[in-house]
């Protein structure tokens, strides 16, 4: 009772702001950088020993070791790293890039502080990719929950109470590649989509609520919450709709089966952490970079302006699985690249969306653009007719030995996608 009534209270401030012309709006959300993937951060320790002086000598290895854990938790998949997670001060120092005191307390033999500590992305490639471990360093942009609680039929979102919701509003803080944002549920929110809207995928009202929080994608997250007609036990049955704005997904959700002793908030939060771990454990497998496997991709950019023309050169440099980018022809009207990707053309289309960028089907090569770019047609895949056979699929062959010098011919740039020879063998410039 006393819950619903703190936030019946919260709600009832958040309208009177919102008739006052205080409207609370949202601000995108904290999303992963890609300069700071290997940056790893707050990182707490605590330790007591003989002496202040040895205390922090403690806690700073101790440190390195919590750093390097939470490192892999991001960018590995749940097991795949386990014979790397203890390594001692001899292997952690060259990967360790520096560290910073965030901050920090003392006494004569106790050292309290939290750390940051920034790893040498070049080392931590190189170690992953020697113990054979695929790993995923490519940020998503955020994800927008919206929880929908259904009991005996009936769904409800913003409306009071839902606890699945206010489950979801006290997630922690994560420093993932996936971040996750929840609605804070305020007139804008209701407004925006109602729980009808939210249940059948209306992605029209869904991309409105998603635009207000700066996410990308959207999950329709349902939980109903049930019993097990052998035992009398509760049990939490959670789906999933994901929206794309044009597209929707739908995945279920094992159950969770609680006990006698579990209330209704208990499987709640479990099945908050059963989505999270679903959702970060599926981007990671659709972004893994897998030791041994280097592509080239040859994409044509329309030049519109040499302001854009810049922009999208820079926002190239800050894709990780990108190893190179080689330009071959620059023009007023269009450059030409080789972009050499570690993985496929599906990491590399995941890793440009990041960055507000489009990989289109073209005339013979990939075209690449602006997400909000108007691609003039003559530069791409005209569709086949009923008279004319469809176009063939562009071959695939072994990649030549040495890259094509800027003033050399380009006889590659009809086969966009090309295999090469495994990351170990040094690679021509």
């Amino acid at each position: 009772m006393k819950q619903a009534i703190q936030s019946s209270t919260a709600r009832l401030v958040i309208a009177v702001f919102s008739l006052l012309g205080l409207v609370l709006t949202a601000g995108p959300a904290p999303a992963l950088q890609p300069d700071e993937v290997f940056v790893v951060a707050p990182v707490p320790v605590d330790v007591t020993a003989e002496s202040a002086l040895a205390a922090r000598s403690e806690a700073l290895r101790m440190g390195q070791s919590l750093g390097w854990r939470q490192l892999l938790a991001r960018l590995t998949l749940p097991g795949d790293a386990a014979e790397l997670i203890d390594f001692g001060p001899e292997q952690l120092g060259p990967l360790i890039q520096g560290f910073e005191v965030l901050r920090e307390r003392t006494s004569a033999v106790r050292y309290l502080a939290t750390l940051s500590y920034r790893f040498n992305r070049d080392e931590v490639r190189r170690t992953l990719t020697n113990a054979g471990v695929a790993f995923a360093e490519t940020p998503s942009r955020p994800v927008l929950i919206i929880p929908v609680l259904t009991s005996e039929g009936v769904g409800v979102l913003w409306e009071d109470p839902n606890p699945w919701r206010e489950a979801w509003q006290n997630l922690p803080n994560r420093d993932g590649l996936l971040p996750i944002v929840v609605p804070h549920g305020d007139l804008a929110d209701i407004r925006d989509l109602s729980t009808v809207q939210a249940l059948r995928g209306d992605q029209e009202r869904l991309r409105a609520v998603a635009d207000r929080y700066g996410a990308r994608d959207v999950v329709v997250a349902r939980a109903a919450r049930l019993f097990d007609r052998s035992d009398n036990l509760p049990v939490l049955e959670i789906s999933m709709v994901r929206g794309t704005g044009t597209e929707t997904e739908e995945t279920i959700i094992d159950s969770i089966k609680g006990q006698n002793a579990d209330g209704l908030i208990g499987l709640l939060d479990a099945g908050v952490t059963r989505v999270v771990e679903t959702l970060s454990i599926s981007w990671k497998q659709a972004n893994l970079v897998r030791p041994g496997l280097e592509s080239r991709v040859s994409v044509v950019v329309p030049i519109d302006g040499f302001a854009r023309w810049l922009s999208i050169k820079k926002r190239l440099q800050g894709i990780g699985v990108l190893r190179r980018v080689e330009l071959l022809r620059l023009s007023k009207r269009e450059a030409v690249m080789d972009l050499w990707v570690q993985g496929d053309e599906t990491q590399l289309r995941n890793a440009l969306r990041q960055r507000d960028l489009e990989l289109h089907e073209g005339r013979t090569d990939y075209v690449l653009a602006d997400r909000d770019q108007l691609v003039p047609p003559d530069y791409l895949l005209a569709p086949p007719t009923t008279a004319t056979p469809a176009v063939p699929s562009r071959a695939v062959s072994p990649a030549p030995p040495v890259s094509p010098a800027p003033g050399a011919a380009n006889t590659g740039l009809t086969n966009p996608l090309l295999p090469t020879a495994p990351l170990t063998a040094p690679a021509s410039q």
